[in-house]
């Protein structure tokens, strides 16, 4: 089955973003051991399955047991290798992986953020384009949500989030309105949030006014499901699953991620992190990776086009070292 028809068989809303430099910075084996760990809704998973053969093995990770169900489904009976579907996050599952000595694997995948299916259903409360409940949680069996954190956060608390996670210049005003406000009527739905955000902050154009609830929402998701922490997590307990000379290879949407992802990269790349001004190395780090991407591959002007949510992407990859 070809590339295309496997990546965007029964599927309209979910584009794999970066699909072919993806597939090319793995190098897929046929017969090698692949990792989806954010697989969503299967774009990338059928990318990766395109290429391998029936001695191949591609393992599918999601802390979302909707999206587990709808993986389920939607690879049933069209795949030539062995295939297991795994409803955690990624980095606890790997550390189970780790404790059975099965660190033998040639690469792993991390496409951040949300999928599309969990963006379009108004159930989530993801969006702002659809009215729903003040949900945001990827797993929702936690207690922790959107809403909750409206209610109980302080303009300190909620100052952070803003700034820290949407990158929100005015996250004090927001904070501090978005108190006032819940002290008058509770915030319960996505449309509620969203008209709150543009009276604070009032963004000019329909532009800014999009970018503006993005980002802010973004933030909010963020911190509802510990999305950095999880990923500073991940990226640990990816390096030591992969075998000398397999790839990682993370998408990322969002600075504060790409950031991260960034000063891993660059910090296990690196044989010694003692001080420059330290005559002898006594920390004794040896480097695990080898960068593939000095800076991030970018979609094209054609694959942004066609598939917006592509638009903020940034690839980073990088190789596993040691004999």
């Amino acid at each position: 089955m070809s590339l295309e028809s496997l990546a965007y068989k029964e599927t309209t809303t979910h584009l794999p973003v970066m699909a072919a430099e993806v597939l090319e910075m793995l190098k897929v084996q046929p017969d090698g051991c692949y990792i989806d760990a954010t697989a969503g809704g299967g774009g990338h998973s059928a990318v990766i399955g395109s290429a391998l053969g029936r001695h191949g093995r591609l393992i599918a990770v999601d802390r979302d047991p909707d999206v587990n169900a709808k993986l389920r489904n939607r690879f049933a009976g069209q795949k030539p290798f062995a295939m297991q579907f795994v409803n955690d996050t990624f980095s606890h599952f790997a550390k189970l992986l780790a404790a059975e000595a099965t660190a033998n694997v040639d690469g792993i995948l991390f496409d951040l953020g949300l999928s599309s299916d969990q963006l379009d259903n108004p159930a989530r409360g993801f969006s702002f384009d659809t009215d729903g409940p003040l949900d945001m949680r990827m797993n929702q069996t936690q207690r922790k949500t959107a809403r909750s954190i409206l209610e109980q956060a302080n303009v300190k608390e909620l100052t952070a989030i803003f700034k820290n996670y949407g990158d929100e210049m005015r996250a004090a005003r927001l904070a501090r309105i978005l108190v006032e406000r819940r002290q008058q009527q509770p915030l319960t739905t996505t449309f509620a949030l969203r008209d709150v955000i543009v009276s604070a902050l009032k963004p000019k154009q329909p532009v800014q006014r999009i970018k503006t609830l993005a980002r802010n929402f973004m933030a909010l998701r963020i911190a509802v499901n510990d999305e950095l922490q999880e990923l500073s997590n991940s990226l640990e307990a990816a390096v030591t699953l992969l075998k000398p000379g397999g790839r990682l290879v993370l998408l990322s949407y969002h600075s504060g991620e790409d950031r991260l992802v960034k000063q891993f990269f660059r910090r296990e790349s690196r044989d010694c992190l003692c001080p420059t001004t330290q005559l002898y190395c006594t920390c004794n780090h040896r480097a695990r990776l080898s960068l593939l991407t000095k800076k991030p591959l970018k979609p094209t002007v054609e694959e942004c086009q066609q598939n917006s949510r592509s638009r903020s992407a940034c690839l980073r990859a990088a190789t596993r070292t040691g004999a």
